[in-house]
């Protein structure tokens, strides 16, 4: 397992885009990188999967015109369902990131990854 973890920064990046599985990042960024994940791993992992997609473990709903969510990004397990803008309808998503004094540190590797992330969805709405 040391040879798929020693570079986090190419690892945490290869799983910028995955399979829409929780899990399922590890294991595309595992299969770009060329590596071959402990089978213990991969088990817990597809455990994991199917006990975070168990509908009665889960919240769905469809937020409303006009209403905002909130959550913690590290310490929620959340997802979403695909979208289409409809004609005069355009989805609109902001990310607020909040460094709150004595509030749970951030590893400085998911922050840039978040960064990472964030310009690159300016870049694909345009906004850069």
């Amino acid at each position: 397992m040391a040879g798929w973890a020693a570079d986090p920064q190419q690892w945490t990046h290869a799983m910028h885009r995955g399979s829409g599985r929780p899990f399922g990042l590890v294991a595309e960024a595992a299969r770009r990188l060329g590596v071959e994940l402990p089978s213990d791993l991969i088990a817990a992992m597809d455990w994991f999967d199917a006990q975070a997609m168990r509908a009665d473990l889960a919240a769905t709903f469809m937020l409303e015109p006009g209403e905002m969510m909130f959550w913690h990004n590290w310490t929620c397990l959340h997802a979403r369902a695909g979208f289409r803008d409809a004609p005069g309808a355009k989805r609109l998503l902001l990310r607020l990131w909040l460094n709150v004094p004595d509030g749970r540190r951030v590893d400085s590797q998911i922050a840039q990854r978040a960064q990472r992330m964030d310009e690159d969805h300016f870049e694909a709405a345009g906004l850069r």
